[in-house]
This record gives structure tokens, C-alpha cells and sequence, in this order.
């Protein structure tokens, strides 16, 4: 296999072995144990393995609405209490519906979706300002 870039898992392999100017060794000549072509890595194999891994599933449990209490401008994401359970979401601001820059300001209402993620964490998404438009924007001027 000229120029191959994997390698399929559990299989034996014959090789070389070359030092180079730094004292790194690395595998040459690799072949297939006896002589002949190595069997490449299968790729979707690594694909059902990140989904069954993962289990890339989306759960949305509803619109709800909830006050902004905490907002870490220089990470860029926050939390917010729900309204209906008292119980605070973590937001990113990549689920912040608003042009431009996007971050919360603290203390005020917003309107959002929670997803839960394979593991049961919550997360708020598709966060706007209650009714449906651009919430308001962290004080940047706090810095």
C-alpha cells in the first residue's frame, strides 16, 4: 500500500525502525507479518464508535423561562436560574440568540429550550429576552 496513513487495529505488522536527528524512533517499511499489504484502518468504524461512544442524541425538553444570575464574560458562558424549579442551566453563548457579540447581562429575564446531553447534564439553548428578542448584553465596561 503506497503512501497508506493507517493502520487497521489488532492486526501484526512487520516493521523497520529509524532513529532520526533528534533521537526519535519511528516505524518504516511496515508490511503486513509474512510480507504484503497491511489492511487499513476502517473509518466507519471510528465513525459508529464516536456515536455509540457519545450517543450523539439530542433531547429538547421545552421552551422555559428564567433570570440570568451569573455571566463569565471572559469564558463565555453563564447560568440561569429557572423559573419553574429553581435549579440553574449552564449557557454558552453560542445558544444566545442576538447579533454580534453575544453575552447576558446579569439579573435580567430570559426565554430558552433545555437540551439534555447523553450523560443527563441540561443546558439552555436558543436563549432570547422574554417574548422573543435580543437579550440584553453583559456591562463590558466592568473591566
Amino acid at each position: 500500500m503506497q503512501g497508506f496513513r493507517s493502520l487497521a487495529e489488532q492486526q501484526d505488522v512487520e516493521f523497520d525502525v529509524e532513529t532520526d536527528h533528534m533521537g526519535r524512533e519511528k516505524a518504516i517499511n511496515v508490511t503486513a507479518v509474512g510480507g504484503g499489504e497491511p489492511r487499513p484502518y476502517a473509518r466507519e468504524t471510528l465513525s459508529h464508535t464516536f456515536k455509540k461512544m457519545f450517543r450523539l442524541t439530542r433531547c429538547v425538553l421545552g421552551t422555559n423561562t428564567g433570570k440570568v444570575v451569573r455571566w463569565l464574560d471572559n469564558k463565555g458562558f453563564g447560568f440561569i436560574q429557572r423559573s419553574d424549579n429553581d435549579s440553574e442551566v449552564f449557557v454558552h453563548q453560542s445558544a444566545i440568540r442576538m447579533q454580534g457579540f453575544r453575552s447576558l447581562a446579569e439579573q435580567q429575564d430570559v426565554e430558552f429550550d433545555v437540551e439534555t446531553d447523553h450523560m443527563g447534564r441540561e443546558k439552555a439553548i436558543n436563549v432570547t429576552a422574554v417574548g422573543g428578542g435580543e437579550p440584553r448584553p453583559y456591562a463590558r465596561d466592568n473591566y
